[in-house]
Order: structure tokens, then C-alpha cells, then sequence
């Protein structure tokens, strides 16, 4: 492309630049006219406009150098180049038109010909030719013409894309227009007047639609020429008759006249029928008023997207008639002020027709007199013609708009250009064509590009419209108001700002040796194809695609667990049966997904344990039912101390029971582990996903754990009864925790914990005689008493156990201190007299209750609380009132979490606060004899530990984080009784000496039965269902921690084995 001051472009790098003569005078100025500027520079101007405006200093448009002087406004002047001769001036022309390369160019007039046309005035049919000629050359159409598609499109590169000039198109359609056919069809007749009018309404605007989408009322259209001729013939047949239907429901069918004639009567009778009130008549009436809404809204419907069709949308080209100062004027009076694009394409038509019968006139009385005709005055509809063409070019190749600095100009950096050729002589339409360009040039001062060349002899004058000074005759409109010096004044100021001070620029021209040899310099742009580009966009769409695809499925995994605290390791889903519920991931897996961190190498154990279960051979799944996660994971790890415990001992009667029992033909054991939750909060619908599994799994024939006596915990047991699956309960010891309804508890359940009521009366009964008397850690007497309770929402164990320890206390005589009013529980009842709740609505703090218990304190303190609640508890006992000299502390079982994190802080303060619990299984057996209950039992748990690494400190886990060692026995305990019941089973099931049978379906009468078994934490055996399956006799323990960093028995009570009838000191 040609650089903005006309020399040659500079050669690209590595290439031999040869001389170039300088280029001629009149192409350097030809190219400064065609110049377009650069999308930045329309920004600068626009941007250089506002500054002005505030009165700043703009920046410097253009270089010193530059022979025009700064950047040329729109419109351009007319560039006008004078000839020595005829020869000088064709040469000059063809270089001109060379020069423009693949930019766009016209030539008008392109033969001889049109020189030697007679004078007279310019008809709208041979404007319209020649304006229609140039369009074609500016669009290219010439050029392309022979070309297939394939071979316009099969190409890396093409010539810069022409513009579509659609304004000046549709309104060719106009003027070409058969308006004399449209009449015939709107009046039904076969002749019509000359000139026609059409009128101004919709069956004509419907008509005139028909011929502007290519149809005709005398034939088939073009569009149907290709088809054969029978379908041509019925499909032109099947247009007609729609045009035809549209044109009559325009005028009849329309939603006035339905009201009037159709809508108002039948609504009227259908109201009237319905209020004389025969029930009959008014359901009829009802339904035929729907039935009636409903087909005329199909009447309605179906015309008015018809004429959507064949109405709105050909019409939508022309709605810029709008916006165009010409014709505008004489349509809305004839139409009126709300004439739109149609009617004044209606009355566009008309004034072709006026026109041509005005011109025929004329020419005939011009050739009548003989004479030269007078001057032609230009008419609306020729300036209308002009203005549109240059609409369409100012639209593609203008600069004035802020679009023009920001779309793409994919290779149109030129102004079109018009060369008129006047070599041989001006012709009268090019002459008056320029008249007309001139007119709406200076009239309306619109900006548009097309640069216009005018080379000519010395012979050839330019019309008085291009040689006048601009000046106030110029200007849009008269100010009335200021003198008339100075309104000529401002008016010749705002027109000459736009037009400058005269229309041309003439000067000589010679096309010589270095002109010729300019032309090299043409501009040959080249733009990639739609082949190119979709190429381009595919390859690189897939590519994008691919890198996309690749980047996102290695981030997926992390976007995913951003999302999903449930998502781990590379997956980008939770594992199956796994779910997250308002952050915290619940559900069922089988060792595999970690819950916590403190749980991770435990649960991993279990995980290989189970898959070294050989799935071909007879196994039985155990589902463990716990709370796996905690709120906090820095500050309420020690609440998982219990559930660790139970892991652990899992894991160690997993182990071996498939390294000993299944080679004998027993059924291996599979565990699978449920986390219900922080606090339980979602044991019911973990409970439901375990039932779903039980259809899904035939060997899932147990549930193991339920340690916590919660209102969850309850609900969890209902549901899994609700089910049919047999539970094995470990740590939970409220009394009523399997009670479904008053007097029912459920048939599936059972514990082997010893109850509230068993915990409470022993604990009462050692409170108050002491135990261990004369040895290390024992429990002195107590004289009085003051328990203290967790009563939160859904909290089963506290109340239940103070009050029954109280109660017991009393009744052996102990003193229950008065402390005052009895605040009403969670369950609406008063508290019991020295029983101290806390944690329910309206209650006081722990804090506060630890104050009112130290303004007095008793010789015992029963805390029925929880674990996670222990240490806040013992450090505000240190530190309140008259509890700093000491104070003796007497604990359930739930504390045992705490205290198996916790030895190192109970030892410190042993001597002033001794902190004793009633654990379900202790450090120490009791000289228990028999193969569970020996000794060894816990060397082996030692032994797992120190092999999953859970007794040694390591980063991020202290040495204090051990698994609670009374909740490992509980669970190993109650695996024991699944197992023992899963042997009896098969034992019922042996075929002679063969293997064993594939385990029933259903363990429930195996568990029922269960008796005298020895376990770790004593004699198991289960009561009735009526006392909900509660051992009576179950073995209780007294423990003191703290005392040498360990844990001292103090005293036992109950059978440890089958046949014992031990009842140490102290039982009662």
C-alpha cells in the first residue's frame, strides 16, 4: 500500500531496494485525497474535539512535512486535472485508475458513446443507469463476475472486501418497480392510469412486498426458475394466494373489527347465559369462552405472523427513508405525521411514476420547439439517489464516526474514488450527476469519502456548482436574528468549516515516463479469505481446545476440591457414597477416604485390611456407625480421641479374626466405615444411605458403633430398625437410647455398655462409702454432693445420669446442697434439686455454674457433661472461688476422649483436683482369665499402635494424641459379638465335614442369643427387648488418671467372665 505522502512503501528487510523516480505532483495529491486515516488517528480527532471543546491545547495533527498541511475533512474537494490534449488526458485517466489497484475505483463514462447523447435533461432511468454502473465498479461486481465459488473462496488471500451499498441497492428496487402491475392487482383491472398513484396503505405496501422478495402477480419470480416447471408454477400459485390472504386480513381481519363483530357479541351472551344460574349452562358457557379465546387467538395469530413474513421483513431494508432529507417532507403530508418506511417507499414509487410521465412531457415539448432545453433543476428523488450511495460509502470507508476507530478495516485503508473522464468532451449525465454530488454536498454538509477526479481539456468547463466560492448561500438555514452582515458572516464560517473555501483543486497534469512508472506503486492489498479464516479459527479453535481441555482437566482436581472439601487427591468428583453437607463430608467408604487427619493411618489400615478380602469367597460386611469429624481440627482433636479408639480396635479384631478364622471356612469380615457427622448432626440421613446400601450389598448384615447418646443417634437407631439391620451398640449408655415409643425399645439394638441407671447408682455408691481405701488414688467418702449436666438441644446423656446419681446418693445417705431456684430443662421439666445444667436455652454457662459450685463447694463434684467440655471445666474449677484448695471430681464415661489426650495436665494437679471416671474398659484387667481377656490383649493394641506410628510425636501430631484405649476395647468387644454370632451361624449351616455355608442374610437371632461370652471388657450377654436388650450385671470400673502419667484401678464390680460371680469391695 502506498504511504500517506505517495512515495512508495519502504522494502521489507533483506530485500534489494531499487531507485524509484519521485512521484509525480498530481499522484501525490490524488493519494493524500484518498488517504484514509488510521483507526488511532480517528480516535485522536475525536479525542482532540473534546479538548477543544474545554478549551486545552490539542496535539499536532500532522507532520511539518506534509505537503497538504494536516489531515483533509470530509468531504474531499474535487480534484480537477487539466490536459494538454485528448491522448494526455486518457493516458492520465487509465493511471489514475491503475494507481487505485484492488481499491475501490469508478470510471464514468466508460465509452465514447455517451458523449454523442443528445442534449436535453437527464431522465430518472439514465441516472439511475449510471449511478447503478459506478456502484457496480466500487463494489466490484464487474470484476468477479466470471468467477465460480470455489474459485472466489478456495484462496489463502483475496482483495480487499468491496462494500455492499444497501441502501442504494434496495432503492434500485424501488425505481425499477412494475407500479402499474401492483395497481392492476389492488383495483383488480388490467390497465391503469399513467402516471400511477398508489395509495398510501397496507394492501399496497403487502403487493409492492410481493415484488420486492422477487414474486410477481403475472408469473413465477426468479427464486423459482431453477425448480421444474410445475413446481414453479404451484409454488408461485401457493405465494400469490398467501400475498393475496394477508392483503384481505390487513383490511378485514384485524383486532378492531373482531372485537366489534365477533369478541363483544359472544362475550355479551356467554355473560348473560352464565348469571341466570343453571349450573349446567354456566360450566357450558365457561368452556365454550375458552374454547372461543382459544380459536380466535389462533385466527389472529396466524395472519399477523404471515404478515411478520411476507410484510415486516422485506420492508425492513428501506428503514432508512427515515433518516434521509429528501422526499421526507412530501410523504408525511401526504401521509401524515406518523408516516413510517413504508409509506414513504409508497410514495418514493409514485414519484418515480410522477416523474417519468413529467420527463416524457418535457422531452416531447423540447422536441417540438426545436430549441435547447434550460438548464435541468435537480429533482428530490435524483439527490435522494446521490445522498443514499454516498450513505453506503460513508458507512464503509468514512472516518468521522467513532466505529470508524475501532472495527477492523481488513484491508480498505483507501477512499473510493469516481474518475470522470471528460477526454473526449463532458457528457451531459456525468455533468449533471457531479451537479447533483455538489447539491447535497453543500445542502446538508454531510461527511462522506468518495474522492472525485475530473480530468478534462482545456475544452471542458466544470459546472458553476464545483468553480462558486463557498459561501453563505451554502448554509442549512438563515439566522434571522443577528444583523445581516454577521449572520452572512457565521453562516459562510460553518460552511466553508465544512466544505472549504471553494468545491476543486485544478491543476495540470502529464502523464510522462516517471507517472508510468508510478503505477508500480499501486495499491495491491491483500486480506485472508472466509476459507482462511474459518481454517484458521478451526485449527486454531481446536488447538485452543485442546490446550484448554489439557489445562483444565490437570486443574480440575483443584478447581474441584476448592469447591468440594470432599474431593480428593487427583478425582475430580467425592468418592462414592461420600457426600458434602454445608461443608463437611459425610456418607460411607471403606477405609479409603480420610475424614481427618488424626484418623488417616488407622482408617488406611482398615482400608488394606479390607482389600485383602478375598471377594470370591464367603464374607460379611460390618458397617461402622461414628462420628469421624470434628468442627474445629485444631482446637476439638481430642473429641475424636474416642472415635480413634474405636478405629483402632476395629482394625486390631479385623486383623485377627481373617488372619485366624476364615481358613477354617468362616466368612471373612469386611468393614465399612459411616460418618455421621460433628455431634451427629446428620446420623439420620447417613442412616438412610446405609439402608439404600442394604439392597444393594446382601452381605451388609450389621451396623457396629452408635457410641454417643444423642437425639441423632436415636433417630439413626429408628430408621436402620425401620430397615432390618441388627446393631451392635459400643459406648452409648443412655437407658432409653432404642426406645422408638413409650414402652417399645427396638427389637434390632443392642447394647453392651452398661446402662446409665448400672453407671450412676455404682458411681453413687463409691461416692459416697469411697473405694480403694489404704491404697494409692482411692476415693474418700463424701458427705455431700453436686452434680453438674450438659442439657444442650438433642443431648440424651447428662440430665439422665446426674439426676440417677443424685438420687441414689441421697438414698445412702449423702447431703444434696441447696443452691437455689431449679431452672426448667430442655425438655420443659424443672431440674432435679442439685443436679446444674447447662448448654439450654435460658440456662447459665458452664462458667457460671462452675462460680455457684465454687461459692461453696462440696466434698464431690458428678460431672455428667461431655467430653469437649471437661477441660474448660476442670481449668475454671482450678481458679474459682473456694475450689482453689482442692475439690474431688467424679466423672462418666464420655470423659474418657479427654482424658486419654489429656494424663500429662490430670497428673500435674492430682493431689489438690483428683479427677475420677467410671470408664467402660481401663488399662488393667482385673486378673482377667481367657484368651480375650488376658493381658495380652493390650501388648497387642501397643503393638498396632507403635506400628501405625499413633505412640510417637511426629509433625503436626503430638505424642498426647493417642486413641482412647477404653473405646478401642468397646469396639473390639463389639466386633467380637458379630463375629461369634457370624461362627454360630455357620456352625448351624455345616453339611457333614465340608466348608461352611455362605453367612444367612440375617444375624438378628444369632445376636439374640448371644450369652457367657468373655469379652475385654467383661461378661457380654444381652436382656430382654422389653429393657432394651441391657445387660443388668454389665462390669463397672473406677479409675483415677493422672497419678505417674498413667491410669489406677481403684475398683471393679460385676462378672469379668462366664461363671464368675466376682463383687469386689465397695459393690453394692
Amino acid at each position: 500500500m502506498s504511504q500517506t505522502s505517495g512515495h512508495r512503501p519502504t522494502p521489507r528487510s533483506g530485500a534489494s531496494a531499487a531507485p524509484v523516480a519521485p512521484t509525480p505532483g498530481f499522484l501525490r495529491v490524488f493519494d493524500a485525497l484518498r488517504r484514509r486515516p488510521a483507526p488511532e488517528e480517528v480516535r485522536r480527532w475525536h479525542r482532540e474535539a473534546r479538548r477543544r471543546d474545554r478549551r486545552r491545547p490539542t496535539e499536532r495533527p500532522e507532520p511539518a512535512s506534509a505537503p497538504w498541511g494536516g489531515e483533509i475533512v470530509a468531504p474531499p474537494p474535487v480534484l480537477d486535472l487539466v490536459a494538454a490534449g485528448f491522448q494526455e488526458a486518457r493516458e492520465a485517466t487509465d493511471l489514475l485508475v491503475r494507481r487505485c489497484g484492488n481499491q475501490p475505483v469508478a470510471r464514468t463514462p466508460r465509452s465514447a458513446r455517451a458523449v454523442g447523447r443528445a442534449p436535453g435533461p437527464v431522465s430518472t432511468d439514465e441516472l439511475h443507469r449510471r449511478l447503478e454502473e459506478i456502484a457496480d465498479q466500487l463494489a466490484g461486481t464487474g470484476a468477479a463476475g466470471g468467477a465460480t465459488f470455489l474459485q472466489r473462496h478456495l484462496r489463502v488471500s483475496q482483495d480487499p472486501p468491496r462494500p455492499r451499498l444497501r441502501r442504494f441497492r434496495s432503492l434500485g428496487h424501488l425505481v425499477r418497480l412494475d407500479a402499474a402491475e401492483v395497481y392492476q392487482r389492488l383495483h383488480n383491472s388490467t390497465s391503469a392510469p399513467d402516471p400511477v398513484g398508489l395509495p398510501l396503505d397496507r394492501r399496497a405496501q403487502i403487493y409492492v412486498a410481493e415484488q420486492l422478495r422477487g414474486g410477481s402477480g403475472a408469473g413465477p419470480g426468479p427464486w423459482t426458475a431453477a425448480l421444474p416447471q410445475g413446481w414453479s408454477d404451484r409454488i408461485w400459485r401457493f405465494t400469490d394466494l398467501l400475498y393475496r390472504f394477508v392483503a384481505f386480513c390487513s383490511e378485514r381481519l384485524t383486532f378492531g373489527r373482531m372485537e366489534e363483530r365477533l369478541i363483544a357479541p359472544i362475550g355479551f351472551i356467554l355473560t348473560t347465559v352464565a348469571a341466570i344460574g343453571i349450573p349446567v349452562l354456566a360450566r357450558g358457557a365457561g368452556t365454550l369462552d375458552d374454547v372461543m379465546s382459544v380459536v380466535l387467538a389462533v385466527v389472529l395469530l396466524v395472519p399477523y405472523l404471515l404478515m411478520l413474513l411476507l410484510l415486516v421483513l422485506p420492508w425492513r431494508r428501506y428503514r432508512w427513508l427515515r433518516r434521509q432529507p429528501y422526499l421526507r417532507d412530501e410523504a408525511i403530508q401526504a401521509k401524515g405525521a406518523r408516516a413510517g418506511h413504508r409509506d414513504m417507499g409508497l410514495h418514493l414509487v409514485n414519484d418515480v411514476q410522477r416523474g417519468r410521465a413529467r420527463e416524457a412531457v418535457e422531452r416531447g415539448a423540447a422536441a417540438r420547439k426545436k430549441r435547447a432545453p434550460d438548464p435541468q433543476q435537480p429533482s428530490a428523488l435524483h439527490l435522494l439517489a446521490v445522498n443514499a450511495l454516498l450513505s453506503d460509502l460513508e458507512d464503509v470507508y468514512g472516518s468521522t464516526r467513532r466505529r470508524h476507530g475501532v472495527l477492523p478495516r481488513r484491508g480498505r485503508h483507501r477512499a473510493p474514488v469516481l474518475v470522470v473522464d471528460w477526454s473526449a468532451g463532458a457528457d451531459a449525465v456525468s455533468l449533471y450527476l457531479l451537479r447533483l454530488l455538489e447539491r447535497v454536498r453543500r445542502e446538508h454538509r454531510f461527511p462522506d469519502p468518495l474522492v472525485v477526479v475530473v480530468v478534462r481539456t482545456s475544452s471542458s468547463a466544470l459546472p458553476p456548482e464545483l468553480t462558486r466560492v463557498v459561501d453563505a448561500r451554502d448554509a442549512a438555514s438563515t439566522v434571522g436574528t443577528l444583523p445581516d452582515e454577521l449572520g452572512t458572516w457565521n453562516a459562510t464560517r460553518q460552511a466553508v468549516g465544512r466544505l472549504g473555501p471553494r468545491r476543486v483543486v485544478t491543476g495540470q497534469v502529464t502523464a510522462g515516463p516517471r507517472a508510468k512508472e508510478a503505477v508500480a506503486a499501486a495499491d495491491r492489498e491483500r486480506v485472508a479469505t472466509p476459507l482462511l479464516w474459518l481454517g484458521s479459527l478451526t485449527g486454531g479453535g481446536v488447538l485452543a481446545a485442546v490446550l484448554v481441555f489439557a489445562l483444565f482437566w490437570h486443574m480440575l482436581p483443584a478447581l474441584a476440591r476448592s469447591g468440594n472439601p470432599c474431593v480428593r487427591g487427583s478425582a475430580y468428583r467425592p468418592p462414592d457414597g461420600i457426600v458434602e453437607v454445608a461443608g463437611e463430608c459425610v456418607g460411607i467408604t471403606d477405609g479409603s477416604f480420610d475424614f481427618h487427619e488424626r484418623l488417616e493411618s488407622v482408617q488406611q489400615r482398615i482400608a488394606e485390611q479390607n482389600a485383602a478380602v478375598d471377594t470370591d469367597r464367603p464374607y460379611v460386611t460390618v458397617v461402622y456407625f461414628g462420628a469421624l469429624t470434628v468442627r474445629d481440627t485444631q482446637d476439638e482433636n481430642d473429641l475424636l480421641a474416642g472415635t480413634h479408639g474405636e478405629l483402632l480396635g476395629l482394625a486390631h479384631g479385623q486383623r485377627s479374626y481373617n488372619d485366624e478364622f476364615p481358613r477354617h471356612g468362616y466368612a471373612q469380615v469386611r468393614i465399612l466405615l459411616a460418618n455421621a457427622g460433628q455431634t451427629w448432626e446428620h446420623a439420620p440421613r447417613v442412616a438412610d444411605m446405609i439402608a439404600d446400601r442394604i439392597g444393594q450389598d446382601p452381605t451388609l448384615l450389621v451396623a457396629l458403633g452408635f457410641g454417643t447418646s444423642l437425639a441423632p443417634t436415636r433417630e439413626a437407631i429408628s430408621r436402620l430398625t425401620e430397615a432390618g439391620l441388627p446393631m451392635v451398640g459400643t459406648t452409648a449408655t443412655y437407658d432409653q437410647i432404642s426406645l422408638l415409643e413409650p414402652f417399645r425399645h427396638s427389637a434390632y439394638f443392642f447394647p453392651i455398655a452398661p446402662s446409665n441407671t448400672r453407671i450412676a447408682e455404682q458411681a453413687a455408691y463409691w461416692a459416697r462409702y469411697g473405694a480403694g481405701a489404704g491404697q494409692e488414688g482411692g476415693l474418700e467418702p463424701s458427705g455431700d454432693a453436686i452434680a453438674i449436666a450438659d442439657d444442650s438441644t438433642g443431648e440424651l446423656y447428662g440430665v439422665g445420669l446426674a439426676t440417677t446419681f443424685l438420687a441414689r446418693f441421697e438414698a445412702l445417705g449423702g447431703t444434696i446442697p441447696d443452691l437455689g431456684t431449679r431452672l426448667p430443662r430442655a425438655d420443659g421439666q424443672l431440674s432435679e434439686r442439685g443436679v446444674l445444667t447447662y448448654g439450654g436455652q435460658g440456662q447459665p454457662t458452664l462458667r457460671e455454674r462452675v462460680a455457684e459450685i465454687c461459692a461453696d463447694p462440696p466434698d464431690l463434684v458428678y460431672y455428667a457433661g461431655r467430653s469437649d467440655d471437661f477441660g474448660a471445666f476442670y481449668a475454671d474449677l482450678r481458679t474459682r472461688g473456694r475450689c482453689v484448695s482442692g475439690v474431688r471430681v467424679l466423672a462418666g464415661d464420655d470423659v474418657s476422649k479427654y482424658i486419654s489426650d489429656n494424663l500429662g495436665e490430670l497428673a500435674t494437679h492430682a493431689e489438690e483436683y483428683p479427677v475420677y471416671y467410671t470408664p467402660l474398659a481401663a488399662t488393667g484387667t482385673w486378673g482377667v482369665r481367657g484368651e480375650r481377656g488376658d493381658a495380652g490383649y493390650y501388648e497387642q493394641l501397643g503393638a498396632l499402635e507403635e506400628e501405625l506410628g499413633l505412640n510417637v510425636a511426629s509433625e503436626g501430631q503430638g505424642p498426647t494424641e493417642r486413641p482412647s484405649w477404653a473405646h478401642a476395647v468397646m469396639a473390639s468387644d463389639g466386633l467380637f459379638v458379630i463375629t461369634e454370632a457370624v461362627r454360630r451361624t455357620q456352625e448351624r449351616q455345616r453339611v457333614g465335614d465340608g466348608d461352611r455355608l455362605a453367612p444367612p442374610r440375617d444375624l438378628l437371632a444369632a445376636i439374640t442369643q448371644t450369652r457367657d461370652i468373655s469379652g475385654v471388657s467383661g461378661l457380654i450377654q444381652f436382656g430382654s427387648e422389653e429393657a432394651g436388650h441391657w445387660f443388668e450385671d454389665k462390669m463397672i470400673q473406677l479409675v483415677q488418671p493422672g497419678p505417674g502419667g498413667g491410669q489406677v484401678p481403684i475398683a471393679v464390680c460385676g462378672p469379668i467372665a462366664a461363671g464368675d460371680e466376682f463383687q469386689g469391695p465397695g459393690c453394692q
